[in-house]
């Protein structure tokens, strides 16, 4: 799905919602793409310009918790369905984990040079990272911990904390404007300007 599509699925649900007079939304998902991020955002400050509501996405507020990691460096270089997704999926949804992970090889990527390379290759497997690493413990215990953090900062923002203020992952600053005001998001996107579209502004 292209993030501008993300956006607009988003735009419109907050518009229906909007409408029935709702004004606490919020996105809960583990992505950490920034695209995905930023147009999540997007549609959260349409949500905030138009209805005076919030709808916020928490997987932007906050990142990954650092840990003392005790894992090999070819273990924690984990960029794109490695251990760490893996992991998770193994937790969640076993049955769609192909049993092959366990003998999978170890595809590290140094950086993004790095991960370039890898993927160009004409048996590329479709991930960077480690996925022979990943356990249903692992998973459970990395879902349980953000999930406590995702609780504990939703109940922190209804109680009245000024989330707005906090760097969001995919925005480089605080931004107010609404997407539908002409000149929101210029700084932050290498697209138009205006994100207009039909059905997205309140009715007069």
């Amino acid at each position: 799905m292209r993030p501008s599509t993300l956006r607009t699925i988003f735009m419109d649900l907050g518009t229906d919602l909007g409408e029935q007079g709702f004004r606490w939304i919020f996105i809960v998902h583990a992505h950490g793409g920034l695209d995905h991020n930023r147009f999540l955002n997007q549609a959260g400050d349409y949500f905030h310009d138009t209805y005076g509501g919030h709808m916020i996405n928490l997987r932007a507020l906050l990142r990954p918790e650092l840990r003392s990691d005790t894992r090999s460096e070819e273990e924690q270089r984990n960029d794109h369905a490695g251990a760490d997704e893996t992991s998770t999926m193994l937790y969640l949804r076993p049955d769609l984990v192909s049993p092959a992970y366990r003998n999978a090889e170890p595809l590290p990527a140094r950086d993004q040079k790095h991960r370039i390379e890898i993927a160009k290759a004409s048996n590329w497997p479709g991930y960077w990272g480690s996925p022979g690493f990943a356990s249903a413990a692992a998973g459970a215990a990395q879902w349980k911990a953000n999930s406590s953090r995702w609780v504990d900062l939703a109940l922190k923002i209804l109680d009245g904390f000024g989330y707005r203020q906090m760097k969001r992952l995919g925005v480089t600053k605080v931004v107010s404007a609404s997407p539908l005001s002409g000149n929101a998001f210029g700084s932050t996107i290498g697209e138009s300007k205006s994100i207009s579209r039909s059905g997205s502004r309140k009715p007069d």
